[in-house]
């Protein structure tokens, strides 16, 4: 049922032969819409990321401390600031849940999928950039990050939207300023968004792009010299400002998260060097089934004709670059490679139409079913993933008064989110490690020998542990009033004091 209309609109579109750019749009925005925000504040927070970053957000708009993100009052350095003033400013305006925690990785995901209809659009032709825009968005991986609260496809968008600009300026003359300046725009907010990624990605594909086809008279045509101006407007700031306030920010920002992240094993997230090969075929999937050929035609096509060569070059060269940066990465995370979703989704979008015999009907029930088969999953996603502390949370909220204290064995990081305020945590560092050394935080970052005497206080303690942890501290401190309140396959809640029910 929910094919069809789908298969009939998007058959009408692509049978159009009139260009119309503002109904495509329209189109792609009303179904997009649609496949991108149902069902999207319904799930729990996925742990620890969506935990980690919906928290730093909140507790930004809670704080007001604007420059320097804080994760449970730590400092927290490893990532820059854009994104949760985006998500803190939603927050604001609609709450604190997970509907408005999730809204901009959806936005971004959508205007992710206009931008590549657009860029397509403009160097292929209007059927290509309908088919690229929805290759995109049913992706396991593109569809997947649009419904987390993470920075993969925010700095996915905004590093695609700068390099789709870059290469509109350079078939457009009479708006070749224009997009050079929205290319250094867009890079700008990629590195406020992930850090150096974001300037080091555009400036690598775009020199070896030169380097390949010859054309350095480009740079001739291109107002460089304002885009450096305006990059460096938008990036140095904050930049400035959080450094002037925190002193040791420079050395962990640079030199740790990103020189030691890459070239040391120690900092975590080993893989070997294939791993992204699998990963590619898992995540792109369905459309990965289309690869082998795809890949076979654009060297053909490399060979044996001239149109837009150049453009398909770039795309390819755009995939590799990242594909092959990540690969010599001695730190791998599977939304790494999402950055190279877009251009992979151009190039089979135009091996799809130009060189594959397919039915209508077919094609087009293989996209209408693939997205309800997204759906789906997303909506069983809960039933699938036991990891959530949020029925403890909402047990907690139901009894706990203002004079209570919570505290977590181990950092739940989705749970400071839920009960809306800072938590106590005993015998947690891990990424909070280099916070935790530059700041005063011994009333609510415990030991083991504070925590019992927390336990031991009138006041009433929640505490949250592992099933495994519960039992271990019955067995050590079978002395000790400990009331088991509530518990799930993996999570206990238990208390110092009967429970008030």
């Amino acid at each position: 049922m929910l094919n069809l209309p789908f298969c009939l609109t998007t058959k009408f579109m692509l049978r159009t032969q009139a260009f119309n750019f503002g109904k495509d749009i329209c189109f792609l925005t009303v179904i997009l819409t649609l496949f991108f925000f149902l069902f999207l504040g319904e799930r729990p927070l996925f742990v620890p990321d969506e935990g980690r970053y919906a928290e730093i957000a909140r507790e930004m708009l809670t704080s007001h401390h604007f420059i320097t993100p804080h994760l449970n009052g730590i400092k927290y350095f490893e990532k820059p600031v854009l994104f949760y003033w985006l998500t803190a400013f939603v927050m604001h305006i609609g709450g604190c849940n997970l509907l408005t925690a999730r809204f901009v990785n959806a936005l971004l995901g959508l205007l992710g999928c206009l931008f590549t209809y657009y860029a397509a659009s403009r160097l292929y032709d209007r059927k290509v950039g309908l088919l690229a825009a929805f290759i995109l968005s049913t992706n396991c991986l593109y569809f997947i990050m649009s419904h987390m609260v993470t920075l993969d496809l925010p700095v996915t968008f905004f590093i695609s939207a700068s390099l789709f600009s870059f290469m509109i300026s350079v078939k457009n003359a009479s708006t070749r300023h224009f997009y050079c300046w929205l290319a250094a725009i867009f890079a700008a907010l990629a590195v406020l968004t992930k850090g150096l990624i974001g300037i080091v990605f555009p400036c690598l594909i775009i020199f070896v792009w030169l380097l390949c086809v010859r054309q350095w008279h480009l740079l001739k045509t291109l107002p460089l010299k304002s885009a450096l101006i305006t990059f460096l407007v938008i990036v140095v700031p904050w930049h400035l400002l959080i450094s002037y306030q925190n002193p040791e920010f420079l050395y962990f920002y640079f030199v740790t998260q990103h020189i030691a992240r890459y070239l040391s094993p120690e900092v975590g997230h080993y893989q070997p060097i294939w791993y992204f090969i699998p990963i590619l075929a898992i995540s792109f999937f369905p459309w990965s089934i289309f690869l082998p050929r795809t890949l076979i035609n654009f060297f053909i096509s490399m060979k044996t004709t001239k149109d837009n060569r150049a453009f398909h070059l770039f795309l390819f060269i755009w995939i590799i670059a990242i594909f092959l940066f990540f690969s010599f990465s001695k730190s791998k995370l599977i939304p790494y490679i999402l950055p190279i979703f877009p251009p992979l989704s151009i190039l089979v979008a135009n091996e799809v139409i130009n060189h594959m015999k397919f039915t209508d009907f077919k094609f087009y029930m293989f996209i209408g079913s693939t997205m309800v088969f997204l759906l789906v999953v997303l909506k069983l996603m809960p039933a699938l993933d036991q990891r959530s502390i949020q029925p403890l949370a909402k047990i907690i909220q139901a009894q706990m008064t203002m004079n209570d204290e919570i505290v977590a064995y181990d950092y739940y990081q989705d749970l400071p989110f839920y009960l809306n305020k800072k938590i106590n945590v005993v015998n947690w560092h891990k990424e909070l490690l280099f916070g935790i050394k530059h700041q005063a935080n011994h009333a609510w970052m415990l030991d083991e020998k504070t925590f019992w005497e927390h336990f031991q206080s009138p006041k009433k303690l929640f505490i949250v542990s592992s099933c495994e942890h519960y039992e271990k501290l019955r067995q050590i401190h079978g002395h000790e009033p400990i009331f088991l309140i509530a518990k799930t396959a993996r999570h206990c809640l238990f208390s110092n004091q009967m429970d008030r029910a």
